[in-house]
């Protein structure tokens, strides 16, 4: 008895001090200038909460937090956030690494977030939490590795030309290229989420072990390797050849003149969508 008293006392702790940890903006939106040295990788993280009347669980409302991005310029910071959670932001800038969270132990609730940043070069992006990353223009980079691991959408609108890219989801957030341009690319899901591709590329390898897509119709890639070991699915297209596998219960599917190479071992399927 005196065991589940204790354990008792010990939830009730617990769940005390992580709802004392929540700190609910003030609506007295503010926006700051960080100087900042220069960066080429970007790190996004934090506990933020976005369940609620405001921009929480919408991201058709300009609120949502979100990272716009610029390339090509001097590095730059700026940062709207309600002037009471400024401080619990946890910002650093060294050895070429901007990194962005929330501080240890603390969980935030915005009315607004938005963050914007430029830099020359970009060539490693991750991020950790519910923060969305918007590229706000074309650039150009010899490689750019991207990990997602929170629910965060990142998004390139615009043309990015890449020699090597290599790009993970590994949570419930999404990756979508709209028009891309790469030499090499290696996109691997391994979370509920998505990766959205379009544009063209010499050679791409494909993976999904989670429940998430990719989505590649659009994409149009001259040597392709796809493998499918989990429950989610792939859309893929190649112009020469294409070596497709499925270990799993998702399904492949298929378009362009590529000859096709099939391996299937799963309770999955591998098709023809022309």
């Amino acid at each position: 008895m005196k065991t589940k008293l204790v354990a008792v006392i010990a939830l009730i702790f617990c769940a005390f001090m992580a709802e004392a940890s929540k700190v609910e903006g003030n609506g007295n939106i503010i926006t700051k200038e960080i100087s900042v040295d220069n960066y080429s990788e970007i790190e996004l993280g934090g506990n933020i909460e976005y369940s609620g009347n405001n921009f929480w669980g919408n991201r058709s409302n300009k609120k949502f937090p979100v990272f716009k991005y610029t390339h090509g310029r001097s590095a730059s910071l700026k940062i709207t956030i309600d002037e009471n959670l400024f401080p619990l932001l946890s910002i650093k800038s060294n050895n070429g690494r901007l990194a962005i969270r929330i501080q240890d132990g603390t969980r935030i609730k915005p009315t607004q977030y938005v963050i914007e940043g430029s830099s020359k070069t970009l060539k490693y992006l991750k991020t950790s939490g519910p923060m969305d990353f918007e590229a706000q223009n074309a650039f150009s980079e010899d490689q750019l590795e991207i990990k997602i691991s929170g629910s965060s959408d990142v998004k390139f609108p615009h043309n990015v030309k890449l020699r090597l890219g290599e790009f993970s989801v590994s949570g419930s957030g999404d990756l979508v290229f709209e028009d891309l341009d790469c030499k090499n690319l290696t996109s691997k899901v391994s979370g509920s989420g998505d990766i959205t591709l379009k544009g063209k590329a010499d050679e791409a390898r494909y993976s999904v072990s989670g429940s998430g897509d990719i989505k590649a119709y659009d994409l149009s890639v001259n040597d392709l390797s796809c493998s499918v070991s989990g429950s989610g699915d792939a859309r893929v297209y190649a112009k020469d050849n294409m070596n497709l596998s499925v270990s799993g219960s998702g399904d492949i599917r298929y378009k362009g003149p590529a000859s096709v190479h099939k391996s299937k071992s799963g309770s999955g399927s591998i098709q023809g969508a022309n």
